[in-house]
């Protein structure tokens, strides 16, 4: 889809993108077009390794981080005081969320994490600390300049 709206406007400047896979792709269609790192910024989310990569050769701005293991602790949490009957606390429910828009219901509460903007300035501190991202295959990919420029060693 990418393709097609670049080859009919090749004047876009900048495109927003929902997972780090659809960057890629529109990362892929600007390189096979000749487009330079940093001409279009992109954006990604889920921050795979191949977000990654492409943060640390500066063709993608950044990745949103979505800490799983925090998902998992809480979703653990959750069910196992939903399955013994109980309520949860509320330290563990710290916000809400609302029916889709058009359908009946009401607020529930929800435990919401807050997503973390990962690029090259906290990569290490983030993906990489929590092994989210192996350091080893992310700095053989793009070598060890980009790696070290970004603070991973």
């Amino acid at each position: 889809m990418f393709q097609q709206a670049y080859t009919a406007n090749k004047s876009i400047n900048a495109t927003v993108e929902a997972n780090d896979g659809l960057g890629n792709a529109v990362i892929t269609v600007l390189k096979n077009s000749g487009v330079p790192a940093k001409k279009v910024p992109t954006t990604g989310q889920d921050a795979t390794l191949q977000g990654m990569q492409n943060v640390l050769l500066n063709y993608q701005c950044g990745s949103v981080y979505k800490a799983v293991y925090l998902e998992a602790q809480d979703a653990v949490a959750l069910a196992t005081i939903l399955r013994a009957g109980q309520t949860p606390p509320a330290s563990l429910l710290n916000g809400t969320t609302s029916p889709p828009s058009g359908t009946s219901g009401n607020q529930q509460p929800a435990s919401l994490l807050k997503p973390i903007w990962v690029d090259s300035s906290n990569m290490k501190d983030t993906v990489i600390k929590d092994n989210f991202v192996d350091k080893g295959t992310l700095c053989t990919a793009v070598g060890a300049a980009a790696c070290t420029a970004a603070g991973i060693s």
